[in-house]
C-alpha cells in the first residue's frame, strides 16, 4: 500500500457519519440577519457536513467564508467561522436535500511551527513517552469520552495527541478537560478546541490545540510540577523563561548530611544568594558544622552548614557581630551559614524545602533557635515565617539582618503565630511529621 493510499484511509476513518435522528443541528449565518438551518451528518476533526433546503443553494458559493453555529442539546452551542468548500443536491425518500461540507478555520494553517503560532516556539515539549493525559466527554454525543496524551504545555494551552488517533473536536468548541498528570490529583478545567496541528518536527500528526478558557496560576503550577517530573533535564529557569510561575520543588530535591570536610567538584557553579550569604572567617574553628546539600538527579542545587551550637558564647560563628544578647546565653542554636544555590533554580523555589529540612534537623537534635544572616530588604519575608529580627550591638553594614525563630517546643507556638497561607505551605506538612505517633514499647513484639 502507498503512503499516499495509507493518507487516504486515515482520513476517511477520522470522519464520522451521523443520522439524522441524532439531531445534532447547525446554523449558517449569511448576511445581515439571514440564518439557514440544517442537520449534522458528517464530521471530522477539521469540519462537518450538514444537509439543508436545496433553495438556498446559490447563496452558498464555494469559497465563501461565513459564521457557523452549532447546537449539541437546546441551549448549548458554539460559533466557528467557516469556508463552504463542497456541495450537491441529492434525493431521499423522494425528498430533496443539499448537503454542504464546511471546513473550520482557526488562523493560520501553514506547515512551519513559526506560521501557525508564534507561542508554539516557547511550548515545553514533552515528547511522545509522556504519562500525563486527559480525558473529554464530549458534549456532542452520549456518554463519549476521548482520551488524549499530553505532548507539549503553555501557560495559554496545551498540545495533546488523541490515543485513538482520531477525535471529533471542532475548532471554537468549549470542552471540560479531566486532567491525570503526575505530581497532581486529577483536576478538571475549561478548554476551548482551538485547531489541529498536523506534520510538526516536534510532535506527531494530528496534534490538537486546546487553549485555556481562563488561565489560573494553580493550573500552571500544577503543569509546571508535572514537566520537571517528566523531563529530568529541565531546569526552573528554562520553566520560568517559558511564562510559568515559579515552581516549588519541594517534592523532587534530595536531601545530604556530609561531614563538613566534604568537598563538591559541583560546588563552584553555585552562587551566594540573600539568605547566608557570607562564609565566615571562623568557619576552621565550628567543630559541630555540618553540610547540608540538596541535590535534584545528580546535580547540585543548594548547598549551606549548619552549626549546631550548644552555648552561643563557644563556637558560635554570630557571636563576634554582638547578634545575641544575654537572653540568649547558654541556650542553644542553630546557625544558617554560607548558603550557596544553583543559578539556574531561583531562591523562592527552592526556599520552603530548604528551611522545612533545617528546621526539622533543628528540632530533632533539640536545638532552641535557628538563626541565620539575611538582607534588610528580604527580612520581610522572614517575618511572615516568623522569624524575628535580632539588633547586633556592634557596627555592621546596614543591609546585614540576622534573624531568629524559638523552636525550643517545635513548632507547636507557630501555629498562631504565623499567618494561615504560611502555616500549610510552610509549616503543616513537617508538624504533622515531627508530632506523629510512635509505637510504644510494651506494643512491639
Amino acid at each position: 500500500m502507498t503512503h499516499q493510499n495509507r493518507q487516504l484511509l486515515k482520513k476517511r476513518a477520522q470522519r464520522r457519519e451521523l443520522y439524522l435522528g441524532e439531531n445534532i443541528r447547525a446554523f449558517l449565518i449569511l448576511d445581515g440577519s439571514r440564518i439557514v438551518g440544517g442537520e449534522v451528518i458528517s464530521l471530522s476533526e477539521t469540519g462537518l457536513a450538514f444537509v439543508c433546503e436545496p433553495q438556498i443553494d446559490a447563496e452558498l458559493s464555494i469559497g465563501r467564508v461565513v459564521q457557523l453555529k452549532l447546537y449539541y442539546d437546546a441551549r448549548r452551542y458554539f460559533m466557528s467561522s467557516v469556508e463552504i468548500r463542497n456541495k450537491n443536491v441529492f434525493t431521499s425518500q423522494g425528498l430533496q436535500y443539499l448537503r454542504v461540507g464546511v471546513s473550520v478555520l482557526a488562523g493560520d494553517q501553514g506547515s512551519e511551527k513559526d506560521e501557525v503560532d508564534p507561542r508554539l516556539n516557547r511550548v515545553i515539549n514533552l515528547g511522545a513517552e509522556t504519562s500525563g493525559f486527559v480525558e473529554i466527554e464530549n458534549p456532542i454525543f452520549f456518554a463519549e469520552h476521548e482520551y488524549f496524551s499530553l505532548r507539549a504545555v503553555h501557560p495559554d494551552f496545551i498540545l495533546v495527541a488523541p490515543l485513538e488517533n482520531r477525535h471529533f473536536l471542532l475548532p471554537g468548541q468549549p470542552v471540560q478537560a479531566r486532567f491525570n498528570i503526575p505530581g497532581s490529583p486529577s483536576f478538571v478545567e475549561e478548554l476551548i478546541v482551538n485547531r489541529s496541528v498536523p506534520n510538526q518536527d516536534s510532535w506527531s500528526d494530528d496534534v490538537l490545540m486546546l487553549n485555556f478558557s481562563q488561565r489560573t496560576e494553580r493550573t500552571q503550577a500544577k503543569l509546571a510540577k508535572m514537566c520537571m517530573i517528566q523531563k529530568p533535564q529541565l531546569h526552573v529557569q528554562q520553566i520560568v523563561d517559558a511564562g510559568f510561575p515559579i515552581p516549588y520543588l519541594d517534592f523532587l530535591l534530595r536531601v545530604q548530611f556530609s561531614p563538613r570536610d566534604m568537598t563538591d567538584s559541583q560546588a563552584a557553579l553555585l552562587k551566594p544568594s540573600f539568605l547566608a550569604p557570607r562564609q565566615y572567617v571562623s568557619d576552621q574553628e565550628l567543630k559541630s558544622a555540618r553540610i547540608l546539600s540538596f541535590y535534584r538527579q545528580n546535580t547540585l542545587i543548594a548547598t549551606m552548614k549548619l552549626n549546631f551550637v550548644p552555648d552561643v558564647r563557644q563556637g558560635s560563628a554570630f557571636f563576634g557581630s554582638g547578634v545575641y544578647n544575654h537572653q540568649f546565653y547558654r541556650k542553644s542554636v542553630v546557625e544558617i551559614l554560607d548558603f550557596r544555590h544553583h543559578p539556574d533554580y531561583p531562591l523562592p523555589s527552592i526556599l520552603v524545602p530548604i528551611m522545612q529540612q533545617c528546621l526539622r534537623a533543628s528540632i530533632q537534635a533539640d536545638f532552641s533557635f535557628l538563626v541565620f544572616e539575611c538582607t534588610q530588604q528580604t527580612e520581610n519575608i522572614f517575618n511572615r515565617m516568623g522569624f524575628m529580627a535580632l539588633k547586633t550591638r556592634t557596627a555592621a553594614p546596614t543591609d546585614r539582618c540576622f534573624v531568629s525563630l524559638g523552636i525550643k517546643h517545635g513548632l507547636s507556638d507557630l501555629t498562631r503565630g504565623v499567618h494561615h497561607d504560611t502555616w500549610e505551605r510552610v509549616y503543616k506538612r513537617l508538624h504533622a511529621y515531627l508530632n506523629r505517633r510512635h509505637p510504644l514499647a510494651r506494643n512491639i513484639a
